[in-house]
């Protein structure tokens, strides 16, 4: 799966308005930018990010049981997974 394969599965399976498109690359910007600091994930993988951590993170969201309120975004999803 190719970066853009990733994002069209996204656009896919889930109803990704702009607005969280948005969220989406600037946490990835910031996932990026930080990781010059700390060893957030593995470096091989920043050129991946849609296909190793979006994607990933997203597939999960597929089996999610709501327990959060109504309206939980996908990047709130995403981060905030525990």
């Amino acid at each position: 799966m190719t970066e853009e394969d990733a994002q069209n599965w996204i656009k896919t399976h889930f109803d990704v308005s702009r607005g969280t498109w948005e969220r989406l690359e600037a946490f990835i910007a910031f996932l990026k930018n930080e990781a010059q600091r700390q060893n957030l994930v593995s470096a091989a993988s920043l050129d991946h990010m849609w296909v190793r951590h979006i994607v990933d993170s997203a597939q999960l969201l597929r089996l999610y049981r709501p327990r959060h309120p109504p309206g939980l975004t996908l990047v709130q999803a995403l981060v905030f997974r525990g």
